[in-house]
């Protein structure tokens, strides 16, 4: 242990100020975050809501969630019952320690509160709080409400990137665009550098700034051009010949067969009188004399030979040496041109995005960030601190500066409990982003604060003995803060997996010696290991699972079994080689990858498939679809088929028409379950061993294509060029895409190190540790580093890198990215070997270029003395050099009897039987409490619906009866037919005008107002030539009819967007409690409440109410506003009416209205939203008085609304007396009939 760290205690470390945790891989970290959760809901008297947890997953969180609570209801059964509860000794000590201090009665009852009301508690990731910050504090973080979350933001980040691309390269120099097309320099290529540019965005760009002068004179070049040009075509054939006939270069350099194509080429280069853009071409290097040289065999040039020596490879040479210049100024320009994108994305995409609205979820961390150093971040960090009391950071090795900075800047110098959990040795994510130099300023910083957990609960002793074997090397992690500190196994720990009652090797390494690869004395290929390695492993499986071995654990002894092991790789195609080799061996494995949908074969086909379905007259698409496996067509009945007479090749010709008709009448979903059931596909699939996940795979396939073509309006082309988009430049962190899981009980967990992180398993395999991981080509093209002279500060080097692996390793900033990718692949082993409970079994051997992999290096290291910085020459030399004997030896000698060595190659396959399934008796579960159904939420129409058809859905309260029932016919009205008589009436009508009402300002000018009309006309389906006039002219009547006889300046065309709120949801809560349905709303309740409350209401309405169906409530109210507006001080409630009751505006009279108001239970619904706007406003309204803020209610029937006939005609109005009112809302809350 670290002199600067202390033993965290879970019950006396104080809580208060800034803590940090360092929980090494078992030691119960989530039990500690649980433990001071509940420690600070008690001894600080904190809130479930107060208290914020933070992790960086969601699946982490909802762990983490179910943790807490269960700790909570753990501790309030101690306070109950004592140590009957359970043998938890650390809540034990705690009930005690606080009964002996005389709290135990409030805790209870705080535990109590806390478990109803645990909902509330603040437990969620990083992105899910800066969303809750960002939200609540819109006014200090200047972030719009209605900001939309988006999952995936590369399509704007890919738009300003071009955009950014076609202003550069417009007008710029001929030669430098050809150069960069050379290069392959694009957009494409570039979107790496804006994500890494996007994702750290403090970090500076190296180099700061490059000068970028006039391009070189080119008179040189073009005088070596022409002269290289003239001896080139006076001579040609005979350099030709001289080249071509030359016997002593390397063959593998200079093959025969590709000499014409080099000549063809400098023909083209050389055709112009002037040279072109081109600075080179397919043939120009190998013709250079210092070429031609370097490939002359030795033999050849010790007798004094020469390669070609015509005077025109020497003209070559001068034109060489003539655009190296030019070919320097394009390389300075292509570097300051990543400079400038750099910048330029930093300032565009954000702004890009405020524009449309749009924030990602890095946004939702740099946005609180900003906010929080802005002018009112002191005043946003009170409001956090003050919500917050109490701040728990889980997962804290993944954190990255912008986290860091915001928890610093809100807790940091306070006395506010803020812990911050994590283990730098798990430090695995770099490639989203996490700094591991970050969480290390962080432990510096706590000074004193600073702990550590030395229990390992996980592990067996054995398995801990071997690993601290393994890591006990001078800088294990090769990075100086980061120590391996022992850790003890749990308190009688011991062997817990047996065979034949003897315990099994806790640590194996199998060795792969290079003789038996065939190898004798050279190192063995990728490509024999990506061969027999899974192999193998599945062999090993098979022959332990064979060997009867049983885990003992508290509960007793039971058999191991698949499901018990699982395989830890590197890549996802390293789990599918292994789940292969599984399988032929009858042994179930499932992959949890990174891997998307998209990658995977049956895309691959269902693509070929969608194509001859697109276009079912193309021969070839046919036949490249109907070979798929989704049909299985084999190549020989294939040749069979001819086009002309052929029976079985016409069928297919008529079925994918069909399906071809299908796809575009019907859509794509259709077609596609037509597809897999018409030709056996789907048994077909099922029936391979891996038909699960091809079958899992097509329906998430078919699922996604769905989703698109319906979200996007797409076509058979258009969804065809989407579905090859995804395959090509897909975003993989989107969730949607990844893998789906088929069945896993009882099947080998097949999972990459980085997914593994979290997990643990009773036996762990780790086939592929030799492998090196070294820096990708990305990596190194744009290089993100820490700078030690620049206090380990982040930074991306976008300089063109040297090629080879020399020159590489002398360039400092390579060698410092080197350095700090190994010292993350060793925490990527020590991730992988810490999975384990009970046996861990790795592979080992004379693998190419395992000796500079981490593994190679923790066994290697006691061989040499490391220096610092890491050469990694030092420890991959000495165990390159090992043979297979003095390999072994050292492995031995290395273990000292903590591990056991074996031979990978040895052993035969055992066949793989499953463990019988238990007999089981299956008989339906009787209920055994009745269903409360009077916990629900309903609407209106919900209650009003038993009345007519028995059902009705919980969406808006439209007019589902519009135009469906009767006529309520009037007196003749001489004002004549209604301009909507002949509009078509129903549902979808209602929908159409309350779209239009909702979205048009009332006040605009009236050519506005048609635009708006004729636009919904268009989106509803109706014809624009002939309902823009009528309905137009409707709407214009509705607005300027006037609502009040006493009031003519009362009409909606009156009243601006300021002063009304459209479409307002509420959702009321009705007579909760535990008293049953004494205290739910009921029928016979709301008609007694209206008998009582009666006067001024339509006579017998209180026993029509009485005659509704719905069953006692005890949820909530749910509803929708169609307008809240204010007029001269005063709130009215408007509901918009589409129903037709009759021709002319006699039908629409106030007594035909009242008619209407009654037979529909209009009347109840206006009391029910009245309550609903009147709550509303009292909370809104300082003083509010129902007599003076509230103004009435209002129910617009459109189809009469006329403003010569007034509010006499469509226009329903009342204002519930204020006891009538006040009475239903107490009815709502459970309270007697007042």
């Amino acid at each position: 242990m670290s002199e600067t760290m202390r033993r965290f205690d879970p019950l006396g470390t104080g809580l208060d100020g800034t803590n940090l945790i360092e929980a090494s891989a078992g030691t119960g970290k989530t039990y500690a975050i649980s433990t001071l959760f509940l420690r600070l809901m008690l001894e600080r008297e904190l809130g479930v809501d107060q208290i914020l947890v933070v992790t960086f997953t969601e699946a982490a969180a909802a762990e983490l969630r179910d943790r807490v609570r269960g700790r909570l209801r753990a501790a309030l059964a101690t306070y109950r019952h004592g140590l009957a509860a359970g043998p938890d000794p650390t809540l034990l000590q705690l009930v005690e320690r606080r009964r002996a201090e005389g709290h135990a009665e409030r805790d209870r009852e705080r535990l109590a509160l806390s478990l109803r009301s645990f909902d509330e508690a603040p437990i969620s990731t990083i992105h899910g709080f800066c969303h809750r910050v960002l939200h609540d504090s819109a006014f200090e973080s200047g972030v719009a409400f209605d900001t939309e979350l988006i999952v995936d933001d590369e399509p704007v980040i890919d738009q300003v990137l071009r955009d950014f691309w076609a202003r550069e390269l417009y007008g710029a120099d001929a030669r430098f665009v050809r150069h960069l097309h050379r290069e392959n320099f694009n957009p494409d290529r570039l979107m790496s550098l804006a994500r890494l540019a996007l994702r750290h965005p403090d970090a500076p760009v190296v180099p700061e700034r490059l000068e970028v002068g006039d391009s070189p004179t080119i008179s040189a070049y073009v005088e070596a051009y022409r002269h290289a040009r003239a001896l080139w075509w006076k001579d040609r054939e005979e350099i030709e010949a001289q080249f071509t006939s030359f016997p002593h270069f390397h063959k593998s350099r200079y093959r025969a067969e590709d000499m014409p194509t080099w000549f063809l080429a400098m023909d083209a280069f050389l055709r112009s009188e002037e040279p072109g853009p081109e600075l080179g071409c397919v043939g120009f290097e190998k013709l250079l004399p210092s070429t031609m040289a370097a490939a002359t065999a030795v033999k050849h040039k010790r007798a004094g030979g020469t390669p070609p020596d015509h005077a025109f490879f020497d003209a070559l040479g001068e034109l060489d040496e003539a655009r190296r210049p030019l070919e320097e100024d394009h390389r300075t320009r292509e570097v300051e041109l990543k400079r400038r994108l750099v910048t330029h994305l930093r300032r565009e995409v954000p702004r890009r995005k405020v524009a449309l609205g749009v924030q990602s979820f890095d946004d939702l961390l740099q946005r609180v960030d900003k906010a929080l150093r802005g002018r009112a971040g002191r005043r946003l960090a009170e409001s956090v601190r003050r919500r917050y009391r109490a701040a728990l950071i889980d997962e804290f090795q993944d954190t990255d500066p912008i986290q860091y900075r915001i928890f610093r800047t809100l807790y940091g110098g306070t006395r506010q409990p803020l812990f911050l959990i994590g283990d730098p040795k798990q430090a695995i994510y770099g490639f989203r982003g996490a700094d591991v130099f970050t969480y290390l300023r962080a432990a510096k910083a706590a000074g004193e604060r600073r702990f550590t957990m030395d229990t390992n609960w996980r592990s067996d002793p054995p398995l801990l003995g071997a690993v601290h074997r393994l890591f006990d090397v001078p800088r294990p992690f090769l990075i100086e803060d980061i120590g391996f500190p022992p850790v003890e196994a749990r308190p009688g720990a011991g062997p817990a997996l047996l065979r034949a009652g003897r315990p099994l090797p806790a640590f194996e390494i199998m060795v792969q010696p290079r003789e038996s690869a065939q190898l004798k004395g050279k190192q063995i290929t990728a490509d024999w290991a990506d061969r027999h390695v899974p192999e193998r492993i599945a062999v090993h499986i098979s022959r332990l699972l064979d060997e009867g071995a049983r885990i003992r654990d508290g509960r007793g002894e039971r058999d191991l079994h698949a499901g018990d092991i699982a395989v830890l790789v590197r890549k996802n195609d390293q789990a599918i080689r292994v789940q292969r080799q599984l399988r032929a061996l009858g042994i179930p494995g499932v992959v949890y990858g990174d891997a998307t949908v998209f990658d995977t074969p049956e895309a691959d086909e269902l693509y070929r498939v969608l194509g001859a379905v697109a276009e079912p007259t193309r021969s070839a698409l046919l036949r490249a679809a109907i070979t798929t496996e989704l049909f299985g067509v084999s190549a020989n009945a294939l040749e069979a088929m001819t086009d002309d007479d052929d029976t079985e090749w016409n069928r297919w010709i008529d079925d994918f028409r069909r399906w071809h008709e299908g796809w575009v009448e019907r859509g794509f979903v259709q077609m596609f379950r037509d597809l897999i059931s018409e030709r056996g596909t789907q048994h077909r699939m099922l029936a391979m061993l891996d038909g699960e996940r091809r079958m899992t795979n097509l329906l998430h396939l078919a699922e996604l294509l769905h989703t698109a073509a319906t979200a996007e309006h797409l076509g058979p082309a258009g969804l065809l060029r989407w579905f090859q988009n995804q395959r090509q430049t897909r975003s993989t962190m989107v969730e949607a895409v990844k893998l789906r899981l088929e069945r896993d009980d009882q099947a080998v967990q097949l999972i990459t190190i980085h997914r593994s992180k979290g997990l643990e398993y009773p036996v762990v395999y780790c086939p592929y540790l030799w492998d090196g991981g070294g820096l990708f080509a990305d990596e190194e093209e744009n290089l993100l580093f820490h700078d030690p002279e620049d206090a380990d500060r982040l930074k991306i080097d976008v300089r063109r890198k040297p090629r080879g692996r020399k020159e590489k390793e002398a360039d400092p900033h390579i060698a410092i990215a080197m350095r700090e990718k190994a010292a993350e692949n060793l925490r990527l082993l020590y991730v992988a070997l810490t999975r384990a409970r009970h046996r861990c079994v790795v592979v080992w051997g004379g693998f190419y270029r395992s000796h500079r992999s981490p593994l190679g290096y923790l066994l290697g290291s006691p061989l040499v003395d490391p220096s610092w910085p890491w050469d990694p020459d030092q420890v991959a030399g000495t165990m390159k050099e090992q043979d297979d004997e003095q390999m072994l030896g050292w492995l031995r000698q290395r273990g000292e009897g903590v591990w056991t060595l074996s031979r990978l190659d040895e052993g035969e396959p055992v066949p793989y039987r499953p463990p019988a399934a238990p007999a089981l008796r299956l008989a339906a579960r009787r209920p055994e409490l009745a269903i409360d159904r009077s916990r629900r939420t309903t609407s209106f129409t919900t209650m009003i619906a038993d009345r007519e058809h028995g059902s009705a859905g919980e969406g808006r309260d439209r007019d589902e009866r519009a135009g469906s029932g009767g006529m309520l016919t009037g007196p003749s009205d001489p004002e004549g037919t209604i301009v909507l008589a002949e509009f078509p009436r129903g549902a979808k009508a209602g929908n159409f005008f309350h779209d239009v009402l909702e979205n048009l300002d009332f006040t605009a000018p009236p050519e506005e107002r048609q635009e708006l009309v004729d636009a919904k006309l268009a989106a509803y389906g109706y014809p624009r030539e002939q309902w823009s006039e009528p309905v137009g002219r409707a709407i214009e009547q509705i607005l300027q009819t006037p609502l009040s006889a006493r009031d003519p300046t009362l009409r909606l065309g009156n009243v601006p967007l300021e002063q009304r709120r459209n479409e307002l949801e509420f959702i009321l809560p009705t007579a909760g409690g535990e008293q049953g349905d004494a205290m739910a709303l009921t029928r016979e309740r709301l008609a007694g409440l209206f008998r009582r409350h009666g006067e001024g209401l339509p006579p017998g309405y209180p026993e029509q109410v009485d005659l509704l169906g719905f069953a006692p409530l005890r949820g909530f109210l749910k509803g929708f506003i169609d307008l809240a507006f204010v007029h001269q001080h005063r709130w009215y409630l408007v509901d918009y009416k589409t129903n037709h009751l009759g021709d002319d505006r006699g039908a629409y009279s106030t007594r035909t209205l009242g008619r209407a108001m009654v037979e529909d239970h209009y009347v109840l619904q206006y009391h029910l939203y009245a309550v609903a706007l009147v709550r509303h406003l009292q909370r809104t309204i300082p003083g509010f008085r129902y007599e003076r803020d509230f103004g009435g209610v209002y129910y617009l029937f459109l189809r009469g609304m006329a403003p010569s006939a007034g509010p006499e005609r469509g226009v329903f109005y009342d204002r519930p007396p204020r006891a009538r009112i006040e009475a239903l809302s107490s009815l709502l809350r459970g309270g007697a009939i007042a």
